[in-house]
């Protein structure tokens, strides 16, 4: 749904009445500002416009807190929205440089470094931003600051933009899955060139030959990688989490801060390593034992990820300390840099016996199953569909592994087996070395019918699907804990089977009434071929609307 609202007054001046006839005066144009300019924010939107490409949270003024600030969530629920915020036109001819900044929060957002960007165009004028041409400015790397404190962006360059008109607009992205909460005030445009700190550089590529540094490694979240930086201190959890810089009275082993510089102490800089327990990474450099470690240069080799609520890094496996020291394990990278098959490629090889894999390739999913919600996977269990829902397969990893509903990974097949569970195709006895984070992506479920399901379930299992149907179980709730349970969705005369683990977090929870819309992965558990039991698996209570 598209919703434009302008901000700003509109002058009309109307000429005396004659007898021949009344002229009336064509609007002014939208106003073009020179430098400096300006917009605290604090009484509104100014001269800003905001344009919402879709979903219905648009750019709010904030009366109490003189801001303004964007969220897709709204208690308890997570929306879909695009919005932009854009700036009204700003003149940079006669200047040979120029620079932007503004002060600003983001967070809970699941992937900030692509859900709120800052962008320019010299060709902008009025609706859509699709009717104009837009690039996006390089920023330093956007953190969530754990807190609701504003804190500069930092300088951004817009000397490629000298001479020109231009119109900045800041570009908002949420998903049903995670929606974070954008704040901005202070909004300057200013002659001169940006100065900018060598910390918010990003560098490197996340190899082994050339790491990233930490704010690569903070702008890269969602993948496992090789990083470099200086151990600078450690962090103790609590209420407020605490942030030391320095080694002389750590009692924390189990994790440590890195940063660019050895000096540095701004924590959106900084980066929490974790250290796992009982791991030679833990013992060779935790700062409660070694506490020489603080300012020597590491490199390391884990999975960027949350840590600590902040861009971290976690399950750190390998270190290499400045002077040449090591410790634990080293990964072996060539199980993926091999072609990749679909997984559609992959499931046509089965045939229904057990296959061992000889492609020297791998797959790549995004994970549909929920670990949180108990009903769809376990620690070692998990299903993952091709990005675009055309196929999915369900992996038996031989490890626990971390996993998270949306994580996308990569799984090298050579050597793998390729069997069924209940009838549906799997990957059985899967190393965890043999998977890596690669990113994150969200999943759009196909919308099909309960018959259809059951019609064509050799293309769907696996896939995640929504069905409309009336649900019912033998005792009125979605589940027990005493043991699993089969419900059932009813469409005219087709039905599937809902099934309820045990240890599913909503057993207690009543069924709804009336017809619902159900979301679920689609697969089937019995050991006749011939009398196939269809199942959609609810991940969790959010599938249900």
């Amino acid at each position: 749904m598209k919703k434009t609202k302008f901000f700003g007054m509109m002058l009309f001046a109307l000429a005396l009445a004659t007898t021949a006839c009344t002229n009336v005066n064509d609007p002014d144009p939208d106003p073009t500002s020179a430098l400096p300019f300006s917009e605290t924010f604090e009484t509104g939107l100014g001269n800003f416009t905001t344009q919402s490409v879709s979903g219905d949270q648009i750019w709010e003024f904030s009366a109490q807190y003189k801001y303004l600030s964007i969220s897709g969530f709204v208690t308890p629920t997570n929306f879909a929205n695009e919005d932009w915020l854009i700036s009204p036109e700003i003149d940079l001819a006669g200047e040979t440089a120029a620079k932007l900044t503004f002060d600003h929060v983001a967070r809970y957002f699941a992937d900030l470094k692509n859900e709120a960007t800052v962008w320019v165009s010299s060709n902008y004028v009025t609706g859509l931003p699709s009717t104009a041409t837009w690039t996006q400015l390089p920023t330093k790397t956007f953190t969530d600051p754990g807190n609701w404190t504003l804190a500069t962006s930092g300088e951004i360059s817009l000397t490629a933009y000298a001479g020109k008109k231009i119109k900045i607009a800041f570009k908002y992205v949420s998903t049903a899955t995670k929606a974070g909460t954008w704040e901005i005030k202070n909004f300057k445009v200013a002659e001169g060139e940006a100065v900018i700190d060598p910390a918010d550089l990003v560098s490197g590529e996340g190899t082994e030959a050339s790491p990233y540094n930490v704010a690569g490694s903070i702008s890269n979240q969602g993948a496992s990688k090789w990083v470099k930086g200086y151990i600078v201190g450690y962090v103790v959890f609590g209420t407020p989490t605490v942030y030391a810089f320095s080694s002389d009275t750590c009692t924390v082993s189990s994790n440590i801060l890195i940063a660019g510089s050895k000096s540095e102490t701004d924590i959106n800089r900084c980066m929490a390593v974790q250290l796992p327990t009982g791991s030679a990474v833990q013992t060779g450099l935790n700062l409660k034992d070694v506490k020489t470690n603080l300012g020597k240069e590491v490199t390391l080799y884990g999975s960027l990820e949350a840590y600590f609520g902040k861009p971290g890094l976690k399950n750190t496996s390998y270190y290499v300390l400045e002077g040449g020291t090591t410790g634990g394990t080293k990964p072996v990278l060539g199980d993926f840099e091999v072609p990749e098959m679909t997984i559609a490629e992959l499931r046509i090889q089965w045939t229904g016996t057990l296959k061992t894999i000889t492609d020297k390739k791998k797959i790549v999913g995004v994970v549909i199953t929920d670990l949180v919600g108990g009903n769809s996977g376990s620690l070692k269990n998990l299903t993952i569909a091709s990005t675009d829902n055309s196929a999915g397969i369900m992996l038996r990893l031989t490890g626990n592994n971390t996993y998270s509903m949306g994580d996308k990974i990569e799984i090298s097949v050579e050597g793998l087996e390729l069997n069924h569970y209940g009838l549906a195709i799997q990957l059985n006895n899967v190393p965890n070395t043999k998977t890596q984070k690669i990113g994150t992506a969200t999943i759009t479920p196909k919308v099909t019918t309960v018959a259809n399901v059951k019609t064509n379930y050799a293309s769907l299992e696996s896939t995640l699907v929504t069905v409309t149907g009336t649900i019912t179980s033998p005792n009125g709730f979605w589940g027990s804990a005493a043991a699993n349970q089969n419900n059932t969705l009813t469409s005219g005369v087709d039905a599937l089977t809902l099934y309820v683990s045990k240890y599913s977090t909503f057993v207690t929870t009543a069924i709804p009434s009336g017809e619902k819309t159900v979301t679920g992965i689609v697969g089937q558990y019995t050991t006749v071929v011939t009398s196939p039991v269809y199942q959609l698996i609810v991940r969790n209570l959010n599938d249900v609307k």
